[in-house]
């Protein structure tokens, strides 16, 4: 090996051990994990690199790269992200690319989180192309339950709290703001430490027995209104049984917002 592909071997294997803020655990397989800080470092010593390295380097970049775009897309903050490359073991005899490697998504996925399928050219060299899979594992900070809550409980801030959530595991869906969950009611029992989803929770009630409300009605352009008792508990657009306070007639009315219903005729 000449002095300077070892000068740059020494330089890769420096910062390949380095520690970054975002850095992960190694992943399994063939493939290495490594944090959106360091792929910024990589290119540049592409030249002391085998075939191997090459395209985990790559890989790495290209699939960091969609990532971040997604993160800007979806509003995503506070996500980590490791990528394992799944490179097949006859790159061990196949020499380095002279320039960078091509890569072309063969399947595209269905998700930021989902298995990529690359092919990877080195044109006019023999061996290539070469195909592999990719596999990423995205963490977002999330909502979960601190302590149990039972079923039919509205949820408080303090019974929330954000943790780190593997969203490629969640198909039923996550939130990623605590604001967003709180008030909201819980379908069934949710266990301290579960990570909540859509399917667990049932809108805010804007509406609760035994409250006074304000009714608002609506017929051939003329519009009144009169305070009223809410005779359940009711979320956005439930039906529910309202007293006029003046009349004291029941009517059934249209929850609209928080504390104003809307009388159906």
């Amino acid at each position: 090996m000449s002095l300077i592909n070892k000068a740059f071997r020494g330089a890769y294997d420096s910062v390949r051990n380095a520690a970054f803020p975002l850095s992960a655990q190694p992943g399994t397989g063939s493939g290495k994990a490594f944090s959106a800080c360091f792929l910024l470092l990589l290119a540049p010593l592409a030249w002391g690199q085998d075939a191997r390295q090459q395209l985990d380097a790559a890989a790495q970049r290209q699939v960091a790269s969609e990532l971040k775009n997604e993160a800007r897309a979806q509003g995503w903050k506070g996500m980590t992200f490791t990528v394992d490359n799944n490179l097949p073991n006859s790159l061990g005899k196949l020499p380095a690319c002279p320039r960078e490697p091509q890569l072309r998504v063969s399947e595209a996925p269905s998700s930021a989180t989902a298995r990529r399928r690359f092919e990877a050219d080195c044109p006019g060299q023999s061996g290539w192309p070469v195909y592999f899979t990719s596999q990423s594992t995205v963490m977002l900070p999330a909502v979960f339950a601190s302590s149990a809550i039972e079923r039919g409980q509205t949820l408080d801030a303090n019974q929330l709290k954000l943790a780190p959530l593997d969203i490629g595991k969640t198909p039923r869906g996550y939130f990623t703001d605590i604001a967003e969950v709180a008030g909201k009611t819980a379908r069934r029992r949710i266990r301290a430490d579960q990570p909540l989803s859509p399917a667990l929770l049932d809108g805010a009630t804007l509406v609760r027995r035994g409250q006074q409300v304000k009714i608002v009605a609506s017929q051939d352009g003329i519009q009144a209104s009169a305070v009223g008792e809410a005779m359940a508990n009711g979320k956005q657009d439930d039906v529910i049984r309202v007293k006029n306070l003046r009349s004291q007639k029941i009517i059934d009315a249209k929850v609209v917002e928080s504390g104003v219903v809307s009388s159906i005729f």
